[in-house]
């Protein structure tokens, strides 16, 4: 059965599994350099992926999400491909942990711009996460 040219096929890929596989409406990507949407009969592309929220609409309407961190996602023939260093839904988010992870980053003092880089990802990353459980 043919693809619904509204529809594209979405694959997530972390090195330990193959987390989602299924037809979708659109997808919104946490793109290295801000958000990026996906419909069907996307042009391709390949992009960098940063750490934050990956939003997928089903063809049915349903809402999913899942907490992304680095990696790629390429468009090719339809099919989007998301490959990532971690892709965890909001249910596998441990609050106290994110909760004193982004504690532990304001609490850095940078001394240099390297540091600085790092505190900003670490608070990024733990907010993302946060935002996600609806914190």
């Amino acid at each position: 059965m043919a693809a619904d040219s509204k529809h594209c096929r979405l694959i997530i890929v972390t090195p330990e599994a193959e987390v989602f596989d299924a037809e979708v409406r659109g997808v919104i990507l946490p793109a290295h350099d801000g958000q990026y949407g996906v419909l069907g009969n996307h042009a391709p592309f390949l992009i960098e992926i940063g750490a934050g929220s990956l939003e997928i609409e089903g063809t049915d309407g349903s809402k999913q999400s899942y907490y992304v961190e680095g990696g790629v996602a390429q468009m090719k023939d339809n099919k989007l491909t998301v490959l990532t260093d971690d892709a965890m839904t909001p249910d596998k988010i441990d609050r106290d942990k994110t909760n004193a992870d982004l504690a532990s980053a304001i609490a850095v003092e940078a001394t240099s711009d390297e540091e600085q880089k790092l505190k900003e990802t670490r608070m990024k990353r733990a907010r993302a996460k946060l935002a996600l459980v609806g914190i």
